[in-house]
């Protein structure tokens, strides 16, 4: 296994309690014998077999026991009103259509039933401020006779940048509130499934604790345990320390009943007219100090996808024109640093020791 697969899967371990038995399977009801309602459940949806694996990930404290969770997928119907949490082709009936003809491992039909996972922001203290963050601008920057380029570079003049209020000098640690979870290729490929496909990358999203850390970045970086990973690790936080920016061995972790980092920060897609129909999302990176919830720093930014060939819907985030780009000495980056680069310019680590 090389460095990068150890660092997906000890993120796996860490972040989604995979390899923590939870103290009993979840009850699944059975399936329907009504083939209109039939569509409406995965392709391998089989509560005896969701049993017998959870059985086993409890005898073996398998960190794969996340593939127990085909036997418990469901779908449902689109709802209107929710248009963008489903893929731009969703469909159940033509999914399973699709699946039947061809091989178990064949991953062409996804794009017919990918939906937006949007996940849950753990904000360390119930005492404080609600956050105060910028509403979309009115009247809107759209116009009914721009282009797709007009639009984006529209948005880019009026709304994109770097927002500093303050900076922190000498900052050890910091709290992720909101993780980013990895995105299939059927998402990258969607309209509207990714919530925000601007600050996303797939190295934050896999193993976010070795962007922050390393000699002359922060010395831990810490993130929220809930349910019941809290349970039974008898802590509340995962603190990750001691890299060296070099072996994936020497990542450390400990469990905590209390947070540590003072500052922190998490993210949200944000929703401007006609957008996704012109091929553009939008997305917000926000630092905050945890104790007030002070907005310290707000980067905002676009990302629009070209037409792309051999893809059924056109787009293709990963390969987008995006606003503000992130250049490091003048060169463009493979963006895998893409939330620190903004971050440590607002909280200014103080450094760490491993491996000098």
């Amino acid at each position: 296994m090389n460095g990068a697969k150890c660092l997906a899967v000890l993120g796996l371990v860490a972040f989604s309690g995979i390899g923590l038995a939870q103290e009993k399977p979840e009850l699944l009801e059975p399936l329907p014998t009504d083939p209109k309602q039939r569509i409406f459940y995965g392709e391998y949806y089989n509560p005896e077999e969701y049993a017998k694996c959870w059985e086993r990930w409890v005898k073996t404290n398998d960190p794969r026991a996340f593939a127990c969770d085909k036997y418990k997928e469901r779908l449902e119907l689109l709802d209107p009103a929710r248009r963008e949490t489903f893929g731009e082709f969703y469909d159940p009936k033509k999914y399973h259509e699709c699946r039947s003809r061809v091989e178990e491992r064949d991953t062409q039909c996804e794009y017919l039933k990918v939906r937006r996972r949007e996940p849950q922001e753990y904000w360390p203290y119930s005492n404080t401020p609600s956050v105060k963050l910028p509403e979309a601008p009115t009247p809107p920057v759209y116009r009914w006779w721009m282009t797709s380029k007009q639009y984006f570079d529209a948005l880019c003049k009026s709304e994109a940048g770097e927002f500093i209020v303050r900076t922190v000098e000498d900052v050890e640690g910091i709290y992720r509130i909101r993780p980013r979870w990895t995105a299939s290729t059927a998402a990258i490929r969607d309209r509207y499934v990714m919530e925000d496909p601007y600050g996303y990358t797939e190295a934050e999203a896999q193993s976010p604790a070795t962007i922050f850390l390393g000699p002359r970045k922060y010395r831990f970086f810490e993130v929220p345990l809930a349910g019941r990973v809290a349970q039974h690790s008898n802590g509340a936080v995962v603190r990750f320390f001691g890299y060296d920016d070099r072996d994936p061995k020497s990542l450390k972790r400990e469990y905590d009943s209390k947070l540590k980092s003072r500052y922190g920060y998490t993210w949200r897609g944000i929703k401007r007219p006609h957008d996704r129909e012109n091929a553009i999302a939008g997305g917000e990176l926000i630092v905050l100090d945890l104790q007030t919830n002070e907005v310290l720093g707000i980067r905002r930014g676009f990302i629009i996808s070209g037409n792309v060939r051999n893809v059924k819907s056109g787009i293709q985030w990963e390969i987008g024109a995006v606003c503000p780009a992130f250049r490091y000495n003048g060169v463009f980056n493979k963006r895998d640093d893409f939330s620190y680069w903004f971050i440590s310019k607002v909280l200014k680590p103080s450094g760490s020791d491993e491996g000098r």
